[in-house]
């Protein structure tokens, strides 16, 4: 799981991971959707979620760089693969 891995990454360079929901919330870039979409406003919604994580895992790469930490680095490319994939396939179903 993402959450894990991550986690596991902030801990081995040596900070403190968010360790309850409401610290997961508070640096989250997708927020609580508390409304009641129909089918193609929710997956327009997951649409703009995939990309907004694709745009924070760039942020991490961008640190992750400057820093020279690789393998953070590596974690935040592998994330944008799969959130990059994930919106390219829920847009097909916008089409």
């Amino acid at each position: 799981m993402a959450v894990d891995e991550i986690a596991e990454r902030i801990r081995a360079i040596g900070a403190r991971a968010p360790g309850s929901y409401s610290e997961f919330a508070e640096r989250a870039s997708v927020k609580e959707d508390r409304g009641s979409p129909d089918a193609m406003n929710m997956i327009a919604n997951l649409v703009a979620d995939q990309e907004a994580t694709v745009a924070s895992a760039r942020k991490v790469v961008e640190a992750a760089e400057a820093a020279g930490d690789q393998a953070t680095g590596d974690l935040g490319v592998r994330r944008i693969e799969v959130h990059e994939k994930n919106a390219w396939m829920l847009r097909s179903h916008l089409e």
